[in-house]
């Protein structure tokens, strides 16, 4: 089982591993759970399940329990899934861990082991593809919880990793930042470009 940070991969089954580089690129895509029936989210109500399926990671998803939650997912039809992916704020400053599993013949198969070792950070499980309906995510943690997305379906595998000309986004140093001010000068918003 494989999670992915950006920019660094972990290898997960036992003790996390940082490994320097991935082989290839995996691109999560067409996502499952905007279609499915989602139970058990147990959400506050500040905070709905339906922001982790508007994608977008400024939006949160927050659990009223404040030590674990059981979410499953659930299609009518059977799809093919391959990876699976979770935006955390707060993973490591709560202690987060947990697992992700799918449905196949009516057994419950591990496919992901979830530890959030950094803030502010995706990870991403890419395993075999599995045939299913139902997939079941699992959660601890050790205080109040928000979740900016979550993703689960089919990936698309590319060769390789993008290199010549590819810079992500944490490491340009190319960046600027545009400041904005009111006619007043007082500072109203900044973006990075």
């Amino acid at each position: 089982m494989t999670a992915v940070f950006p920019n660094n991969t972990l290898v997960i089954p036992t003790q996390p591993t940082i490994v320097p580089s991935c082989p290839k690129s995996v691109i999560g895509f067409r996502s499952l759970l905007p279609t499915s029936t989602i139970i058990g989210a147990g959400e506050d109500p500040l905070y709905p399940f339906s922001n982790c399926l508007d994608y977008r990671d400024n939006t949160q998803y927050s659990p009223t329990s404040t030590s674990s939650v059981v979410i499953v997912f659930r299609q009518t039809n059977a799809s093919e899934v391959d990876y699976f992916g979770i935006a955390i704020h707060n993973g490591a400053s709560v202690n987060m861990s947990g697992k992700f599993e799918v449905q196949v013949l009516g057994n419950w198969v591990q496919v992901a082991g979830i530890d959030a070792l950094i803030d502010n950070k995706t990870i991403m499980g890419f395993f075999d593809s599995k045939v299913t309906t139902r997939q079941r995510l699992t959660l601890n943690y050790s205080g109040k919880l928000f979740i900016g997305t979550i993703y689960v379906g089919k990936s698309w595998e590319m060769e390789r990793t993008p290199d010549l000309g590819f810079t992500p986004g944490d490491t340009n140093n190319l960046d600027e930042v545009q400041q904005f001010y009111a006619d007043a000068g007082q500072f109203i918003i900044g973006r990075k470009i």
